[in-house]
């Protein structure tokens, strides 16, 4: 009665309703709070393992680059290496011939001292057996040089006769001019007549063409007609295609070189002034020998080194096409410098096994990490709003309150100064 006298029951009433909805947000945020240091350990662990796989890229795409880098400079000094021993080989090859030519001249002249005979002699043989043997090739390749020569005009001469037939049968069919068509033909005889006596033996596509044409120049009335050129034109072709295949089937010839000829012969002049010595014959031949035996197992050497290139070369090139793939190759290979940093092997190994410590990104842990920080933000979020709920109603209470205190203190003024 006397709150109800003094108007404070309904803040009381009001006072209550707010403590009781301030407990169901306390016992809401104790709730959240639970669920979040439950959840709190979970997210740390995922989010370490997700800073290492992050990590892992930075090693990776780290470890990616130096190893185009270092497969550069591997590639630049394998190629050059290469390049190297290939021209050492060339080289020594010439080195091997330079020796051999001199321990067979050596040789020669200690055969010649040996058999009493005159070197001269013997050099005069090989000189006269070197130009039989160069005139018989010179002569083998002037005639298939003429020949094909020969067979060149003739496919000249064909393509022309073929480009006056159609021409022929293009006046036939706009004008059908016998006389045009007839010299034509005349021609084409005349030109097989030709053919046929530079052939041997006689081809029968040529004969059998002349016979053709011979007989429409008998009879005039097929003149006027398409088929005797086709015909004609056809077998011209013919002939052409035999010539070209004769001009295929020639054999590849090159002009047959003197040099060994003048070889000989430089040497006979040299023997002529040479006075005749026979002292260090002998230490000459075993010098020539030693050299070119030197020079033969210096190539066997270069030639095992460059086996050995040629497949670490290739085993390499393997090895960039696998890791870094065929763009990057062919950058490399393009590329004349080098990149201005150096890589060592070590520094790929260690990159490597940092990356092989921490292993391969799980897409489970990803989508894990994802969900967990998903849900701890959004019930973080809640825990935050809850704890606003809480200041709010408690913010209430005190003010209903102290609002309920001043009512009371006036309420209670007024009625003792009406009961007094």
């Amino acid at each position: 009665m006397f709150n109800e006298a003094t108007g404070i029951k309904s803040l009381q009433i009001k006072i209550g309703q707010s403590q009781q909805k301030l407990k169901k947000a306390h016992d809401h945020a104790t709730e959240v709070q639970t669920i979040l240091e439950e959840l709190r350990p979970r997210l740390t662990f995922l989010q370490r393992q997700m800073d290492r796989y992050d990590e892992r890229d930075s090693y990776l795409a780290s470890y990616k680059e130096k190893q185009v880098v270092y497969y550069h400079a591997a590639w630049k000094n394998a190629s050059d290496q290469y390049k190297k021993t290939t021209e050492n080989i060339q080289q020594n090859k010439q080195q091997i011939l330079f020796a051999r030519e001199f321990r067979i001249q050596q040789e020669k002249r200690v055969l010649d001292a040996a058999s009493h005979q005159g070197p001269k002699k013997a050099l005069m043989e090989q000189l006269a057996s070197e130009r039989a043997r160069y005139t018989l090739a010179f002569e083998q390749w002037k005639r298939v040089d003429q020949e094909k020569r020969e067979l060149q005009d003739s496919l000249t001469d064909i393509t022309a006769q073929k480009k006056a037939v159609e021409k022929t049968i293009g006046i036939a069919e706009n004008k059908h001019s016998d006389t045009d068509v007839r010299s034509t033909l005349l021609a084409c005889k005349d030109f097989l007549d030709q053919i046929i006596s530079d052939i041997t033996p006689p081809k029968s596509v040529a004969q059998r063409l002349l016979q053709s044409i011979t007989a429409i120049l008998r009879d005039k009335a097929t003149i006027s007609t398409q088929e005797s050129p086709d015909i004609l034109l056809a077998r011209l072709t013919a002939i052409e295609e035999e010539r070209t295949n004769q001009l295929h089937r020639l054999p590849l010839m090159e002009k047959p070189s003197d040099t060994v000829i003048q070889n000989l012969e430089k040497s006979m002049r040299e023997m002529a002034d040479e006075k005749s010595s026979g002292t260090d014959v002998s230490l000459n031949v075993e010098q020539a020998r030693q050299q070119e035996l030197e020079a033969e197992r210096t190539g066997a050497s270069l030639q095992a080194m460059y086996e050995q290139q040629k497949q670490a070369i290739h085993a390499l090139e393997q090895d960039i096409l696998r890791e870094c793939g065929s763009a990057v190759f062919d950058e490399i290979k393009k590329s004349p410098t080098l990149p201005d940093t150096s890589v060592t092997e070590q520094e790929l190994r260690t990159l490597s096994a940092k990356i092989a410590t921490i292993g391969e990104r799980d897409p489970l842990v990803a989508k894990e990490y994802a969900e967990t920080k998903e849900r701890f933000d959004t019930l973080y979020v809640q825990f935050e709003d809850v704890q606003q709920t809480i200041q709010r109603i408690q913010e209430s209470i005190d003010e209903v309150t102290a609002t309920m205190k001043e009512s009371f203190d006036r309420k209670f003024t007024e009625i003792k100064i009406n009961f007094s």
